[in-house]
């Protein structure tokens, strides 16, 4: 269960404006979750910023952030793909799938 406490806080107008255009252009549902979201990437950023400080988790953080980026360019090409061209996907996806368990089941 999650729970939520309500605080007054003080932002900056270009920030107030961003969060707003995001409510508007419907990228977030209202000024709450919107100001919530960047809160917890602000929080998270700065926990990799600690992270980088040892050099051994610092490769493994580049690494984390070289896959992220690798998904976000497949996501948006999903997003990209017609209708039609997604079920072409989905359907060559699900004979790969059937495959490698045709595959597994013979070993």
């Amino acid at each position: 269960m999650i729970f939520y406490a309500n605080v007054t806080i003080r932002l900056p107008m270009d920030v107030m404006e961003k969060i707003s255009n995001d409510v508007t252009t419907g990228q977030h549902k209202n000024k709450s979750t919107a100001a919530l979201e960047y809160i917890k990437v602000g929080i998270r950023i700065s926990e990799y910023q600690e992270l980088l400080k040892d050099p051994s988790k610092s490769k493994e953080f580049q690494k984390k952030m070289h896959d992220i980026v690798q998904n976000e360019k497949l996501e948006g090409w999903i997003e990209s793909l017609s209708s039609q061209q997604l079920e072409g996907l989905l359907g060559l996806m699900q004979i790969e799938k059937e495959k490698r368990y045709d595959q597994r089941s013979l070993i």
